[in-house]
């Protein structure tokens, strides 16, 4: 079993929050950043822990080495629960926002719409500060063993579902001030609207949104999800479609309350040259990385497109490092390397990888052949699936070293992949 699964206390990791101007601290009980996540020069600044560093193809971002408090093979379903809670709580927002629209549309006056908008944002921000409060919470018990992993990835489809309803909301606002032509929201409420789309990316993600809401609300099992966790940091990923999707959040890094290092386009792609040079290499990329600013420049936006996928990261403008990234990466495109086997007199066993919490190729063949052998998988003792008739499966490495066992008609086959075993 992998050293860190099983849920084993080990350091932790440092925590953070909060906002800028007119916008109302999200503390949620963390710290500001240490001075080790702070850097002056984002061009020459080295490679933050967080950013591991991979071979051939792009980095990406995780819980640092010596803080990663659980790493585990997990699977979301049903619960009954946390959909009724899920149902409750977007409830909650939709009232907000009709009442709202039942006051700016009937106001007669100017400051009866700033009213009417006034309120509703301070809604929207009292429901944010919650699913950020929430979400440290629930991470804290589960990484002290408190709840179930089931429990903890239900939370996250909360959370999600939720802060997806905060953003119609916002948008909301937006639409009435577009339809009304005597109306302009004042400046200080809209920059507290614009807020939202930065203060909502730690507890929110396509793989908590398609995976996770669909199977807590759903009535069968998400795909086998990889989850890492630190006291300020969440992974998840998985295999879907042929492609490794992955998403990470570490709030370690994330400080818009900060002194800004980052101020234009330019510094944020400096910035990504150091903490993702194979991915921005122009030899590797598709086309030029798409720039966009959140939250008054307090946090950049870059998405890249790359010989193996795509890749979404948000800088922090103090920090100058990434706090959120997004990754999806196509299976037939990623290097991998053979890094264990295993062999019976009638069936070999092959496992191939790409990087530690990577995607894993599992291959059961014939001893000699490539007649392929039809086995379950299981990695640090989880079942993550079959290999099928054409006998390989696509999984996910895990941290540390990671056991891979197959159970065949003819057998069972072991192999162990080492600690950081790489392709390249």
């Amino acid at each position: 079993m992998s050293p860190h699964s099983a849920r084993r206390p080990l350091a932790l990791l440092v925590g953070i929050v909060l906002v800028v101007g007119a916008v109302p601290v999200l503390s949620s009980g963390a710290l500001s950043p240490q001075p080790s996540d702070v850097t002056a020069d984002p061009a020459a600044s080295a490679v933050p822990p967080s950013i591991a560093q991979s071979n051939e193809t792009t980095n990406y971002l995780q819980v640092p080495d010596g803080d990663v408090r659980t790493s585990s093979i997990e699977r979301a379903s049903v619960d009954v629960t946390a959909a009724t809670r899920i149902g409750a709580d977007e409830l909650e927002v939709q009232l907000a926002v009709e009442t709202f629209r039942e006051r700016f549309d009937s106001a007669e006056t100017e400051a009866n719409r700033t009213a009417a908008v006034r309120d509703l944002v301070q809604s929207l921000d009292r429901q944010t500060e919650q699913l950020q409060r929430t979400q440290a919470t629930e991470l804290e018990r589960y990484n002290d063993g408190e709840i179930s992993s089931k429990q903890f990835l239900s939370t996250l489809a909360r959370l999600d579902a939720t802060a997806e309803e905060i953003r119609a909301a916002a948008d909301a606002v937006e639409a009435e001030e577009e339809n009304t032509l005597d109306y302009t929201t004042p400046p200080a409420l809209g920059n507290r609207l614009r807020s939202f789309d930065a203060r909502l990316l730690p507890v929110e993600g396509k793989i908590r949104n398609v995976e996770l809401q669909s199977a807590v609300q759903g009535s069968t099992q998400s795909p086998p999800l990889y989850v890492e966790t630190g006291d300020r940091g969440v992974v998840l990923a998985t295999i879907v479609n042929n492609n490794y999707a992955r998403e990470a959040f570490n709030s370690t890094a994330f400080n818009p309350g900060g002194q800004s290092n980052l101020t234009i386009y330019r510094d944020a792609l400096d910035r990504m040259d150091v903490l993702y040079p194979w991915t921005m290499d122009p030899a590797n990329r598709n086309g030029a990385p798409r720039v966009d600013t959140l939250w008054n420049t307090s946090v950049f936006s870059v998405t890249t497109q790359h010989r193996h996928g795509s890749l979404n990261v948000f800088l922090d403008a103090s920090t100058t490092n990434v706090f959120r990234e997004d990754q999806t990466r196509d299976l037939d495109a990623i290097p991998s390397e053979t890094v264990a086997t295993n062999t019976s007199v009638i069936v070999e066993l092959s496992v191939n990888t790409t990087h530690e919490t990577g995607p894993l190729r599992v291959d059961l063949t014939r001893p000699g052949t490539t007649s392929p052998v039809d086995g379950e998988v299981y990695v640090d003792g989880t079942f993550v699936g079959t290999t099928g008739s054409d006998g390989t499966l696509w999984t996910i490495d895990t941290r540390g070293e990671t056991t891979v066992r197959v159970e065949t008609d003819d057998g069972v086959l072991s192999a162990r992949i080492p600690v950081n075993a790489t392709a390249g």
